[in-house]
């Protein structure tokens, strides 16, 4: 669906506010990447704009958002402004990052899948300001996989992890400023969520509701590349919006000794190892005749991560209608046709601080998922392990979809 007009972001919407900010300290968690039409960054617009921006915030990947995945990053000053690291030492702002703050904008471009970290460091700020009493500005921009499928179900409860947490679906269709509010609403309300002040004082609701500043001209099912926006990656493993269309399903290679093709110009959207049978692999994932993809095989050597500098065989993944394309049922298909082929050779990427636990566990939710796919279940039945419980997370949050 084409937009009837070029969309507005939740920035621009808040520049045009910028008089009722003068003179106010003013905190900003976002990255470079983060840009709005004209190719600016949104701290270059706010202070272009008279924003009194003194400490900025830094999610994953860094401020400049170059750092590879799981890298920590340091602090650092970018023009002369305070840039905070909320991806190292520190997963979340100390009181001292807020408490000397008059309020705390957040405009950073998620992807809409429940492993991606941004969403849950603009959750750490939102919580942070709400202890100290400051409030949080959400900006909001589209959701470049859309809002109008969600994929797979929430976690059980207490497998939340820095990778999966808030009752979220794998492929959540939320915007930034819709997680806000299911965040401070339907999350609150439904999971009962309260807790003692971090500092002490009564017992509260968890979260105090930020104010989101809404998109114009935007619609629920409007493609990213209908918004009449730019796309920039986010990170350096998302380089397009095919990338992010295919990233809910292919990431479960994460969790597993088979390359994802990080450091390919096709990062997610390839995958392989030196010993996989590239035209069988194609060949079985092809007759599954799953719904919006093709597969080609694929020669490449990835510059990162599971064999690097090695040559690898594999396939790559084209989207080719992302309305029907099912990203997580697709990586499951993969995931289950590749352990297939050689289980001799395919492993579980064991966790650092429990090498009896996978990584795939913490996307997953437990080991109930790796479990059956190491006794052969078919595609059909682990895919079901992920989406047990999804029509929990549709209902709650229902009433958090802004949009129509």
């Amino acid at each position: 669906m084409t937009a009837s007009a070029p969309v507005r972001l939740g920035i621009e919407v808040l520049m045009d506010r910028a008089d009722e900010f003068a003179g106010r300290r003013i905190g900003l968690l976002t990255n470079q990447s983060t840009i709005l039409p004209d190719g600016r960054t949104v701290p270059q617009a706010l202070l272009q704009s008279g924003f009194n921006l003194v400490r900025l915030f830094g999610p994953e990947h860094g401020f400049v958002a170059q750092a590879q995945d799981t890298v920590d990053v340091d602090d650092s000053i970018v023009q002369g402004i305070e840039v905070v690291s909320l991806y190292g030492t520190r997963h979340r702002p100390e009181p001292g990052h807020i408490e000397d703050l008059d309020a705390v904008v957040i405009d950073i471009q998620e992807i809409g899948c429940r492993y991606y970290t941004y969403i849950y460091t603009a959750a750490a700020v939102i919580e942070e300001c709400a202890e100290s009493g400051v409030q949080t500005f959400v900006c909001d921009r589209p959701n470049p996989i859309g809002g109008t499928r969600i994929e797979g179900g929430p976690l059980p409860r207490g497998a939340e992890s820095e990778v999966g947490g808030y009752g979220l679906a794998i492929r959540h269709g939320l915007t930034m400023g819709e997680f806000a509010r299911y965040l401070a609403g339907d999350f609150a309300r439904s999971y009962a969520r309260y807790h003692q002040g971090a500092r002490g004082g009564a017992a509260k609701p968890w979260i105090s509701e930020p104010i989101v500043l809404w998109m114009e001209h935007y619609r629920r099912d409007t493609a990213y590349r209908a918004t009449g926006l730019p796309w920039k990656q986010p990170s350096p493993n998302l380089p397009t919006i095919e990338t992010a269309y295919v990233y809910p399903g292919t990431c479960l290679f994460e969790g597993t000794n088979i390359s994802e093709g990080r450091g390919t110009t096709r990062p997610f959207e390839t995958i392989g190892a030196p010993w996989i049978d590239a035209e069988s692999l194609r060949d079985d994932v092809s007759a599954r005749a799953l719904p919006g993809v093709a597969f080609s095989v694929v020669d490449f050597v990835p510059t990162f991560s599971a064999y690097a500098g090695e040559p690898c065989r594999g396939i790559q993944l084209h989207v080719t209608d992302s309305e029907v394309f099912d990203s997580v049922r697709t990586g499951v298909e993969l995931l289950c046709a590749v352990r297939r082929q050689d289980p001799t050779r395919f492993a579980w990427r064991p966790l650092w601080e429990d090498p009896e636990r996978s990584f795939v566990d913490h996307l997953a939710g437990g080991r109930a998922f790796r479990d059956a796919v190491d006794a052969g279940a078919s595609a059909e039945e682990a895919h079901g392990i992920l989406c047990r419980d999804a029509s929990s997370y549709a209902d709650a949050s229902a009433s958090a979809r802004h949009y129509r």
